[in-house]
């Protein structure tokens, strides 16, 4: 840690060697008192600067954790300020750090946000945010594209105007943007405009042989993660860091899990691997544009034959495990891309060079997906996701705990979330470490109040939806808009959202008008604007005040009954699966959900969940034991006066 003392001891090994307690117990002391002293010059330059006890309890928890080389799993509940919690000791243990957070807004909000904080107290840390490579603009494809016009028709025989029109907005703004980040693009591009100007990983050629390599963004990107001291990232991207036998970040010996209550479930799904009709048929389309349509042909067949059996198989309820049939389509489509990497290889070299990269990255990377899915260990699980139309086989394991200790063994750890699943210690592979668990220090039997309007019919019933719409429109109106939605289904959030909208006076957005950053930038800038979104906004949502005065959740977070995984989980629990299972994965979800009210000591506004289980449910007590002490109330009268109340205007005071 940066607060040693050169002249007590030269390094932490010396300090665990001295043979006095009492000298090794004081200068841990001493260090934790550099720390809090550095917090509290973070907290005092912010804006309503709060000394909270519980940050300070946490900040020291991760130091200890740090100073020993070890883990800890911390539940900090909503309002503890986590993020400044653990940036400080990570930034004065003076060691390369990464932080794991389970959404791209929260590394963009300790990135812009939090880190400013450490720097304006002080704190030295240089700080910068790595995304996946299909997060940036590829240059070389934007080249490649030509007019926006022939690249659709390439890609749909029937062109739409819409992604034209998007493909020149990215042509325009690549000549401005600094970082070529999709999420800085100021809309939400189709996933097809998009393919057309990124770069998946495997297809990429080397910065060697790209006459872009020095000015790619995604390798600037990584230039700048090589060289910081701390480096921001999503768990997706960290789980496929540990997928490749960590080699896509740089080497560090501190990882911070930020908002880690489902990162058991991310890191199966980036351990493992998936294939569909339709990456195959792309890799076929590789082959062809390099001269070698004979070898693509072969492969775009494997995709028509994987499609069908995977159809075939969700219309019988088949889901779950390989068949013969599936064996031996993988086999073919194995041999497929080996005679397609042959192919390539063997083209003599000349132009379209990049091009035969791409192609024979994409078909290595593929056909060693393709052993991995023909032959699954005995606690992997493979099964069929999507639908009919687009089916994806994929294989995860079940359990992560065993893949996850050379990095225990090796590396720090630190998880934190306002929520903690009972034994996520033990599906991570951390048996016996340390949690601590520190509540929130906000007033929550008078400053919010938790609604479920038992009226309502079963959420579950289709009559329910335009009741629904009513119920929201009332609320929405007598917080003045200040209202965030969240639905568990997009078709939920739109069929909704357009509702209330047409019924309601005041400005509603909904996901889907504008990229993520940008509906949150407008949703904080007018008070009277309301945001309808769907669970990607449930959690890393930050908007204290009050902008958002009412919460609303359409439904409570169940798992679907044939997610396999989850069924998986509940085949090892047992006759008492859903208490097991089920109602601890709702109740942690719904936690996160109800966390976005509330975020500083002087909010004040209403939890709306529109799902009248929450109410009547036998199981409703487990539900709600998660959730913050609020009050209670099933009238509607009661939650539009508190409403009326938490949004009135703020006395003058002469």
């Amino acid at each position: 840690m940066r607060s040693f003392d050169p002249d007590v001891a030269q390094s932490r090994d010396e300090i665990d060697a001295l043979p006095s307690r009492d000298v090794r117990d004081d200068l841990r002391d001493a260090d934790r008192e550099a720390v809090l002293c550095a917090l509290d010059r973070v907290t005092e330059a912010l804006p309503g600067a709060e000394r909270r006890e519980g940050q300070r309890a946490m900040a020291v928890a991760v130091a200890d954790a740090l100073a020993t080389q070890g883990h800890v799993v911390i539940e900090a509940g909503t309002g503890i300020g986590k993020s400044l919690a653990y940036l400080v000791p990570v930034a004065l243990e003076g060691r390369r750090a990464v932080v794991a957070t389970a959404t791209k807004a929260l590394q963009d909000q300790l990135m812009e946000k939090d880190v400013p904080a450490l720097h304006a107290a002080g704190i030295e840390c240089a700080a910068t945010v790595l995304k996946g490579r299909q997060n940036y603009l590829c240059q070389q494809r934007l080249a490649d594209l030509g007019a926006p016009e022939q690249a659709t028709l390439e890609l749909d025989a029937r062109p739409e105007a819409g992604v034209v029109a998007q493909l020149r907005r990215i042509a325009a703004w690549a000549g401005s943007t600094e970082t070529g980040e999709r999420d800085h693009l100021g809309f939400e591009p189709d996933a097809r405009a998009w393919a057309r100007v990124s770069m998946p990983a495997e297809e990429c050629p080397g910065a060697d042989r790209c006459p872009h390599g020095v000015t790619c963004f995604a390798e600037v990107a990584k230039r700048r993660a090589d060289s910081a001291d701390l480096v921001i990232v999503n768990s997706a991207l960290y789980g496929a860091h540990l997928s490749t036998g960590r080699t896509l970040l740089p080497a560090h010996e501190i990882v911070v899990f930020d908002e880690a209550h489902e990162l058991d479930a991310q890191l199966s799904r980036s351990l493992g691997v998936e294939c569909s009709g339709s990456r195959l048929r792309a890799v076929a389309g590789l082959a062809r544009r390099v001269g070698v349509p004979d070898a693509g042909d072969d492969l775009a067949t494997a995709a028509d034959r994987l499609q069908r059996v995977l159809q075939d198989r969700i219309s019988r309820g088949t889901q779950t495990g390989l068949d013969d049939a599936t064996r031996a389509v993988l086999d073919d489509a194995s041999r497929a891309a080996d005679r397609l990497v042959e192919a390539v290889e063997a083209r003599p070299v000349g132009d379209g060079e990049l091009q035969r990269w791409s192609a024979r990255g994409a078909a290595v990377h593929l056909r060693g997906d393709l052993v991995r899915l023909r032959d699954p260990g005995t606690d992997d699980l493979v099964f069929i996701e999507g639908s009919e139309r687009q089916a994806t086989l994929v294989r995860a394991p079940v359990d992560v705990g065993g893949l996850l200790a050379p990095l225990w063994a090796e590396t720090a750890g630190v998880l934190c979330s306002a929520t903690i699943p009972e034994r996520l210690e033990t599906r991570l592979g951390l048996d016996g470490v340390r949690r601590v668990e520190l509540a929130s220090p906000f007033d929550y039997p008078r400053h919010a109040l938790l609604y479920v309007p038992r009226h309502l019919p079963d959420r579950r019933d289709p009559s329910a939806e335009p009741l629904m719409v009513e119920e929201l429109a009332c609320l929405v109106e007598a917080a003045g808009g200040r209202t965030l939605a969240l639905f568990t289904s997009r078709r939920a959030l739109e069929q909704v959202g357009r509702s209330v909208r047409d019924r309601v006076a005041t400005p509603v957005l909904l996901q889907g008008e504008g990229s993520r950053a940008r509906l949150l930038e407008a949703f904080e800038a007018d008070e009277s604007t309301s945001l309808f979104a769907t669970m990607g906004f449930w959690q890393g949502v930050d908007v204290p005040g009050r902008t958002l005065s009412l919460l609303a959740i359409d439904r409570l977070p169940f798992g679907r009954p044939d997610d396999p995984m989850l069924q998986a989980r509940r085949e090892r629990a047992g006759d008492g699966a859903f208490l097991a299972v089920d109602v601890p994965r709702a109740s942690m979800l719904l936690a996160q959900g109800v966390g976005r009210l509330i975020r500083t000591a002087e909010d004040r506004g209403v939890v709306c969940v529109l799902d009248t289980r929450l109410a009547t449910a036998t199981y409703r007590s487990r539900l709600l034991a998660r959730l913050p002490p609020m009050r209670r109330t099933t009238s509607r009268d009661e939650a539009v006066a508190f409403l009326r109340a938490a949004t009135a205007p703020t006395p003058a005071v002469s």
